[in-house]
Protein backbone atom coordinates (compact mmCIF):
# COMPACT_ATOMS: atom_id res chain seq x y z
CA UNK A 1 0.00 0.00 0.00
CA UNK A 2 2.70 2.50 1.10
CA UNK A 3 5.16 1.68 -2.64
CA UNK A 4 1.95 1.64 -4.58
CA UNK A 5 2.79 -2.01 -5.28
CA UNK A 6 -0.34 -4.57 -6.60
CA UNK A 7 -1.92 -6.74 -3.91
CA UNK A 8 -3.43 -9.97 -5.09
CA UNK A 9 -5.20 -11.43 -2.86
CA UNK A 10 -7.08 -15.16 -2.72
CA UNK A 11 -10.14 -15.83 -1.12
CA UNK A 12 -8.57 -19.25 0.63
CA UNK A 13 -5.02 -21.22 0.07
CA UNK A 14 -4.88 -23.77 -2.66
CA UNK A 15 -1.38 -24.58 -3.27
CA UNK A 16 -2.20 -25.47 -7.19
CA UNK A 17 -4.52 -22.28 -7.22
CA UNK A 18 -2.47 -19.46 -6.06
CA UNK A 19 0.28 -20.87 -7.62
CA UNK A 20 -1.31 -20.64 -11.05
CA UNK A 21 -2.15 -16.86 -9.80
CA UNK A 22 1.23 -15.85 -9.12
CA UNK A 23 1.80 -16.86 -12.11
CA UNK A 24 -0.67 -15.70 -14.15
CA UNK A 25 -0.08 -11.68 -12.39
CA UNK A 26 3.49 -11.96 -12.70
CA UNK A 27 3.82 -11.37 -8.57
CA UNK A 28 7.36 -10.49 -7.38
CA UNK A 29 6.82 -10.44 -3.45
CA UNK A 30 4.95 -13.05 -1.12
CA UNK A 31 4.46 -12.88 2.76
CA UNK A 32 3.41 -15.93 3.67
CA UNK A 33 3.26 -18.34 6.41
CA UNK A 34 5.51 -22.18 6.65
CA UNK A 35 2.04 -24.14 5.69
CA UNK A 36 2.44 -22.28 2.63
CA UNK A 37 5.64 -22.92 1.44
CA UNK A 38 5.64 -26.27 2.39
CA UNK A 39 2.27 -27.30 0.29
CA UNK A 40 4.21 -25.26 -2.49
CA UNK A 41 7.35 -27.90 -2.19
CA UNK A 42 4.73 -30.84 -3.25
CA UNK A 43 3.82 -29.04 -6.24
CA UNK A 44 5.91 -30.15 -9.03
CA UNK A 45 5.52 -26.75 -11.20
CA UNK A 46 6.49 -24.62 -7.64
CA UNK A 47 10.50 -24.26 -8.48
CA UNK A 48 9.24 -22.91 -12.32
CA UNK A 49 6.78 -20.43 -10.99
CA UNK A 50 8.46 -19.13 -8.06
CA UNK A 51 11.55 -18.72 -9.94
CA UNK A 52 10.20 -14.77 -11.12
CA UNK A 53 9.39 -14.30 -7.67
CA UNK A 54 12.10 -11.57 -5.64
CA UNK A 55 11.24 -12.29 -2.36
CA UNK A 56 9.41 -14.29 -0.18
CA UNK A 57 9.10 -13.77 3.83
CA UNK A 58 7.63 -16.13 5.97
CA UNK A 59 6.59 -15.45 9.43
CA UNK A 60 3.35 -16.36 12.01
CA UNK A 61 5.45 -19.78 12.96
CA UNK A 62 8.90 -21.31 12.36
CA UNK A 63 9.75 -21.95 9.01
CA UNK A 64 11.31 -25.73 8.54
CA UNK A 65 14.64 -25.52 7.86
CA UNK A 66 14.23 -28.68 5.54
CA UNK A 67 11.04 -26.39 3.67
CA UNK A 68 13.60 -24.02 3.15
CA UNK A 69 16.44 -25.95 1.78
CA UNK A 70 13.95 -27.47 -0.66
CA UNK A 71 12.88 -24.31 -1.78
CA UNK A 72 16.67 -22.34 -2.44
CA UNK A 73 17.26 -25.34 -4.16
CA UNK A 74 14.31 -25.63 -6.72
CA UNK A 75 13.62 -21.86 -6.33
CA UNK A 76 17.72 -20.65 -6.50
CA UNK A 77 16.42 -17.95 -3.60
CA UNK A 78 15.94 -18.29 0.01
CA UNK A 79 13.06 -17.55 2.10
CA UNK A 80 13.82 -14.58 4.67
CA UNK A 81 12.20 -16.02 8.28
CA UNK A 82 10.96 -13.08 10.57
CA UNK A 83 9.92 -12.48 14.06
CA UNK A 84 7.04 -10.36 15.88
CA UNK A 85 4.18 -10.12 17.94
CA UNK A 86 1.21 -7.85 17.72
CA UNK A 87 2.13 -6.31 21.20
CA UNK A 88 5.99 -5.18 18.85
CA UNK A 89 3.69 -3.54 16.07
CA UNK A 90 4.77 -6.69 14.65
CA UNK A 91 8.14 -7.13 13.50
CA UNK A 92 11.14 -7.55 16.31
CA UNK A 93 13.38 -9.58 13.81
CA UNK A 94 14.33 -10.66 10.68
CA UNK A 95 17.12 -12.63 8.44
CA UNK A 96 16.60 -9.64 5.68
CA UNK A 97 18.40 -7.95 8.73
CA UNK A 98 21.44 -10.05 9.03
CA UNK A 99 21.73 -10.28 5.25
CA UNK A 100 21.83 -14.49 5.52
CA UNK A 101 19.01 -16.76 5.82
CA UNK A 102 20.02 -19.25 7.80
CA UNK A 103 18.24 -22.67 8.61
CA UNK A 104 16.13 -21.88 11.47
CA UNK A 105 17.00 -18.77 12.25
CA UNK A 106 14.88 -15.39 12.40
CA UNK A 107 17.81 -13.14 11.91
CA UNK A 108 19.00 -9.85 13.95
CA UNK A 109 16.65 -6.89 15.52
CA UNK A 110 15.75 -4.72 12.71
CA UNK A 111 16.87 -0.93 13.38
CA UNK A 112 14.90 0.86 16.28
CA UNK A 113 14.50 -2.47 18.51
CA UNK A 114 16.82 -3.39 21.08
CA UNK A 115 16.45 -6.96 22.16
CA UNK A 116 17.93 -9.08 25.17
CA UNK A 117 17.87 -12.81 26.04
CA UNK A 118 17.06 -13.46 30.00
CA UNK A 119 17.31 -15.78 32.42
CA UNK A 120 13.65 -16.53 35.15
CA UNK A 121 15.81 -13.81 37.46
CA UNK A 122 15.85 -11.42 34.73
CA UNK A 123 19.91 -11.29 34.13
CA UNK A 124 21.32 -11.92 30.06
CA UNK A 125 21.76 -15.27 29.67
CA UNK A 126 25.39 -16.29 27.59
CA UNK A 127 26.19 -17.15 24.16
CA UNK A 128 24.43 -20.33 23.35
CA UNK A 129 22.60 -20.43 26.27
CA UNK A 130 18.35 -19.69 25.35
CA UNK A 131 16.88 -17.02 27.33
CA UNK A 132 13.49 -15.36 27.28
CA UNK A 133 13.68 -12.49 24.47
CA UNK A 134 13.09 -8.76 26.14
CA UNK A 135 12.41 -6.26 23.79
CA UNK A 136 12.37 -2.51 24.00
CA UNK A 137 11.83 0.37 20.86
CA UNK A 138 9.45 2.93 20.10
CA UNK A 139 7.36 -0.32 18.23
CA UNK A 140 6.12 -1.12 21.76
CA UNK A 141 2.35 -1.17 22.75
CA UNK A 142 1.51 0.49 25.91
CA UNK A 143 -0.61 -2.53 27.42
CA UNK A 144 -3.50 -4.37 26.93
CA UNK A 145 -7.03 -3.52 26.79
CA UNK A 146 -8.95 -2.00 28.50
CA UNK A 147 -6.60 -0.69 31.42
CA UNK A 148 -3.21 -1.04 30.01
CA UNK A 149 -1.95 -3.67 32.01
CA UNK A 150 0.77 -6.61 31.00
CA UNK A 151 2.88 -3.69 29.31
CA UNK A 152 6.78 -2.56 29.05
CA UNK A 153 8.16 -2.01 32.43
CA UNK A 154 9.55 1.48 34.02
CA UNK A 155 12.72 0.67 32.02
CA UNK A 156 10.73 0.35 28.83
CA UNK A 157 11.34 -3.52 28.35
CA UNK A 158 8.24 -5.82 27.44
CA UNK A 159 9.07 -9.60 28.10
CA UNK A 160 8.04 -11.89 25.25
CA UNK A 161 7.15 -15.42 26.85
CA UNK A 162 9.13 -16.45 23.71
CA UNK A 163 12.88 -18.42 24.63
CA UNK A 164 15.16 -17.85 22.10
CA UNK A 165 19.23 -18.51 21.62
CA UNK A 166 21.52 -16.05 19.40
CA UNK A 167 24.71 -17.74 17.50
CA UNK A 168 28.08 -16.34 17.64
CA UNK A 169 27.07 -13.62 14.77
CA UNK A 170 24.02 -12.41 16.50
CA UNK A 171 21.83 -14.18 14.85
CA UNK A 172 18.60 -15.57 16.70
CA UNK A 173 16.85 -19.04 16.45
CA UNK A 174 13.73 -19.53 18.07
CA UNK A 175 13.03 -22.18 20.68
CA UNK A 176 9.57 -22.61 21.91
CA UNK A 177 6.79 -20.32 24.16
CA UNK A 178 7.99 -20.91 27.76
CA UNK A 179 4.09 -21.75 28.31
CA UNK A 180 4.41 -24.99 25.71
CA UNK A 181 7.43 -26.49 27.80
CA UNK A 182 7.10 -30.31 28.14
CA UNK A 183 8.64 -31.39 31.77
CA UNK A 184 9.42 -34.67 31.30
CA UNK A 185 10.98 -35.92 34.67
CA UNK A 186 12.27 -32.55 35.52
CA UNK A 187 13.69 -32.07 32.11
CA UNK A 188 12.84 -29.48 29.58
CA UNK A 189 11.62 -30.43 26.12
CA UNK A 190 11.12 -27.97 23.60
CA UNK A 191 8.33 -29.20 21.08
CA UNK A 192 9.83 -27.21 18.09
CA UNK A 193 13.07 -29.12 18.23
CA UNK A 194 10.56 -32.44 18.19
CA UNK A 195 8.29 -30.96 15.20
CA UNK A 196 11.82 -29.99 12.99
CA UNK A 197 13.27 -33.31 13.37
CA UNK A 198 9.46 -34.64 12.82
CA UNK A 199 9.67 -32.60 9.88
CA UNK A 200 12.48 -34.12 8.11
CA UNK A 201 11.07 -37.69 7.59
CA UNK A 202 9.99 -37.72 4.16
CA UNK A 203 6.41 -38.97 4.41
CA UNK A 204 5.62 -36.26 7.07
CA UNK A 205 3.43 -32.87 5.66
CA UNK A 206 3.10 -31.22 9.21
CA UNK A 207 3.23 -32.00 13.30
CA UNK A 208 2.60 -30.43 16.48
CA UNK A 209 3.75 -31.19 19.64
CA UNK A 210 1.96 -30.79 23.13
CA UNK A 211 2.87 -32.00 26.68
CA UNK A 212 -0.15 -34.68 27.67
CA UNK A 213 0.02 -35.99 31.50
CA UNK A 214 2.02 -38.80 32.44
CA UNK A 215 1.86 -41.33 35.57
CA UNK A 216 5.84 -41.85 36.19
CA UNK A 217 7.56 -38.47 34.29
CA UNK A 218 4.65 -35.92 35.01
CA UNK A 219 4.02 -35.45 31.34
CA UNK A 220 5.27 -36.84 28.29
CA UNK A 221 5.72 -35.76 24.85
CA UNK A 222 2.64 -36.37 22.34
CA UNK A 223 2.86 -35.85 18.81
CA UNK A 224 0.34 -35.03 16.97
CA UNK A 225 1.32 -35.69 12.74
CA UNK A 226 -0.07 -34.98 9.13
CA UNK A 227 1.44 -37.16 6.54
CA UNK A 228 1.90 -35.91 2.76
CA UNK A 229 -0.91 -36.27 0.32
CA UNK A 230 -0.66 -40.08 -0.54
CA UNK A 231 1.94 -41.20 2.02
CA UNK A 232 2.04 -43.97 4.02
CA UNK A 233 2.72 -43.42 7.62
CA UNK A 234 2.29 -44.97 10.62
CA UNK A 235 3.07 -44.03 14.52
CA UNK A 236 5.98 -46.33 14.55
CA UNK A 237 7.60 -44.58 11.36
CA UNK A 238 7.70 -41.53 13.16
CA UNK A 239 9.27 -42.66 16.57
CA UNK A 240 11.72 -44.43 15.12
CA UNK A 241 12.57 -41.43 13.26
CA UNK A 242 12.86 -40.09 16.20
CA UNK A 243 15.29 -42.46 17.90
CA UNK A 244 17.81 -41.79 15.91
CA UNK A 245 17.87 -37.98 15.96
CA UNK A 246 16.91 -36.96 19.89
CA UNK A 247 17.22 -37.79 23.65
CA UNK A 248 15.25 -40.49 24.57
CA UNK A 249 13.48 -38.14 26.93
CA UNK A 250 12.99 -35.86 24.18
CA UNK A 251 11.23 -38.75 22.08
CA UNK A 252 7.80 -38.59 21.68
CA UNK A 253 5.32 -41.53 24.23
CA UNK A 254 2.52 -40.75 21.46
CA UNK A 255 2.26 -40.39 18.11
CA UNK A 256 -1.31 -39.85 16.63
CA UNK A 257 -1.33 -40.02 12.51
CA UNK A 258 -4.23 -37.10 11.75
CA UNK A 259 -5.40 -35.79 8.33
CA UNK A 260 -5.08 -31.88 9.41
CA UNK A 261 -4.20 -29.61 11.99
CA UNK A 262 -6.59 -26.66 13.15
CA UNK A 263 -4.75 -23.62 11.96
CA UNK A 264 -5.58 -19.57 14.01
CA UNK A 265 -6.19 -17.24 10.55
CA UNK A 266 -2.62 -16.65 10.77
CA UNK A 267 -0.96 -19.69 9.54
CA UNK A 268 0.03 -21.00 13.10
CA UNK A 269 -1.02 -24.06 14.37
CA UNK A 270 -3.76 -23.70 16.99
CA UNK A 271 -2.01 -25.92 19.92
CA UNK A 272 -4.50 -23.98 22.42
CA UNK A 273 -7.31 -26.19 20.38
CA UNK A 274 -4.99 -29.24 20.61
CA UNK A 275 -4.60 -29.16 24.16
CA UNK A 276 -8.21 -27.95 24.92
CA UNK A 277 -8.93 -31.48 22.99
CA UNK A 278 -6.70 -33.29 24.89
CA UNK A 279 -7.81 -32.26 28.48
CA UNK A 280 -11.29 -33.19 27.09
CA UNK A 281 -10.14 -36.89 26.18
CA UNK A 282 -8.31 -37.48 29.36
CA UNK A 283 -10.92 -35.86 31.91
Amino acid sequence: VYTGATGVLADRFDPAGTLAEIRRTGVTNIPGAPPMYAAWTQQPEAGEVLAGVRLMISGASPLPPVVLEQLRTSVGRPIYEGYGLTETAPVVASTLASGEAKPGSVGRPVPGVELKLVDAFGDETHEDDPGEIVIRGANLFSGYWPDGSGGPDEEGWFRTGDVAYADEDGDLYLVDRRKELVLVNGFNVYPREVEDVIAEHPAVAESAVIAVPHPFTGEAVKALVVPKKGAQLTPEDVTAHCATRLARFKCPTVVQIVPELPHSATGKVAKGRLRARERERSG
